[in-house]
């Protein structure tokens, strides 16, 4: 018999004329948040752990191949290792940033990117939601601030 049952956040309908059980994206990652922690999924063919490295003498950082699981999405980083440049602090105050991998649910889209934070406000703050975005840190970096400008000779 056809019909609807609730499992968790959504309502699944159970079976379609043919008998045939219907299990939409929504339910597989509810499903799979909850089996597997976020985090780096070790043992998958051709990735490394997702060691993120800092170059020296510069801001920027490197995210070697990785594969993760976020909140029952999987993301594969095939690249060997991709650099990420957080932009220059201007300010008088020492600015920290995050490398994130960032989930979009709305265009099913992940991204690996520098996440800006505001100079002398802390470790800028994670969007975690289950509908539009979920942001999940990798690092933190920390951007010195600017040097002052020397006064002009006379």
């Amino acid at each position: 018999m056809a019909g609807t049952e609730t499992f968790g956040p959504m309502v699944v309908a159970s079976t379609t004329a043919a008998g045939q059980g219907l299990l939409s994206e929504t339910y597989w990652a509810y499903l799979f948040a909850r089996m597997f922690s976020d985090g780096v999924v070790y043992g998958v063919a051709g990735r490394g752990d997702g060691v993120v490295s800092k170059h020296t003498g510069t801001l920027a950082v490197s995210l070697a191949s990785v594969a993760m699981m976020v909140q029952g999405f999987f993301y594969d980083q095939a690249a060997s290792t991709t650099d990420y440049t957080p932009a220059s602090n201007t300010s008088g105050l020492t600015r920290v940033d995050r490398l994130i991998i960032e989930f979009d649910w709305v265009n099913k889209v992940a991204t690996a990117k520098i996440l800006q934070g505001t100079p002398g406000a802390g470790t800028p703050a994670l969007t975690q939601s289950i509908t539009t975005v979920w942001q999940f840190a990798l690092c933190t970096i920390s951007i010195p601030r600017a040097p002052p400008t020397p006064p002009a000779t006379r």
